[in-house]
């Protein structure tokens, strides 16, 4: 069941009369947060089969041409803190299946993102583990 797991596959300035700067790579925090964003808003497009809101937040080698909702839906229980280097990081992500309304023993994936064009993007996935 936990194969099902396999998916193919935020600006705002004050007014201070400052001249303005590019942002930099931003603070942990920053990161971590669009991170999660990306993460939940990639897995509810899933979940709905939401091609569009999947493209516009999967990295360019993941992007779909169509995708229905799965048979199966998946919860996601808790987003870690994200390992970031440089331009990708890996996520670790507490998941499951929901069956019959219920959701199955969740399952520790490591969730791949990569920075493109100054976003966090979804790019894959590995194999669960169970937790």
């Amino acid at each position: 069941m936990i194969g099902v797991f396999t998916l193919v596959s935020v600006a705002a300035a004050a007014c201070t009369g400052e001249t303005a700067r590019a942002p930099d790579a931003g603070s942990a925090a920053d990161n971590q947060a669009e991170i999660v964003d990306v993460l939940r808003r990639y897995l509810d497009a899933y979940n709905a089969g939401d091609v569009r809101t999947m493209n516009d937040t999967a990295c360019a080698a993941a992007q779909r041409g169509e995708a229905a909702p799965p048979l199966l839906p998946t919860v996601v229980h808790q987003i870690g803190v994200a390992e970031v280097a440089g331009d990708s990081a890996t996520v670790p992500v507490s998941l499951s299946i929901e069956t019959r309304g219920q959701p199955s023993p969740p399952a520790s994936v490591t969730i791949g993102v990569v920075k493109e064009d100054g976003m966090w993007k979804f790019c894959m996935m590995e194999r669960p583990t169970t937790a």
